[in-house]
């Protein structure tokens, strides 16, 4: 089973620690990994050290971009989940939920969502039209 991640900030935070264990706690012969990250975030490094797949897809400064150099960004996420059909999409940041929610819907796929802090929780709440493509949500706390 492939599980495609979207990782949109690669920093070494809880939600990217609470990813690595649920990688170590799944049997590999059983589950494969590709996370689409921005480089240099101190994720990549640890993801390639495990042998995970991994491509730099998402520029560091995501959220600074002008929209129409951000929608070059999901495009690209978007051809290479269409290209590798995984099983199911995980989002690894609540914040990251609507453009994991388009991809999720147009190519039929379950989707997962870390909500790590209060303040994600809180924005979900009010957010609740994103909650109809979620499978379910993690929290490690």
């Amino acid at each position: 089973m492939q599980i495609a991640v979207i990782e949109p900030a690669g920093r070494l935070y809880g939600s990217e620690y609470c990813l690595l264990d649920i990688i170590d706690g799944l049997a590999s012969d059983v589950f494969s990994w590709r996370v689409f990250l921005p480089r240099g975030g101190g994720l990549d490094r640890l993801l390639l050290d495990r042998g995970i797949q991994t491509e730099f897809l998402i520029p560091t400064d995501l959220g600074q971009l002008p929209k129409w150099k951000k929608f070059t960004a999901y495009t690209r996420i978007l051809w290479r989940l269409i290209q590798n059909k995984p099983d199911i999409l995980y989002v690894n940041q609540a914040g990251s939920l609507r453009s994991a929610r388009v991809y999720a819907r147009l190519l039929e796929l379950p989707l997962v969502c870390q909500v790590q802090t209060l303040e994600d929780a809180q924005w979900l709440s009010r957010c609740r039209n994103l909650h109809d493509t979620v499978q379910a949500f993690i929290c490690n706390s």
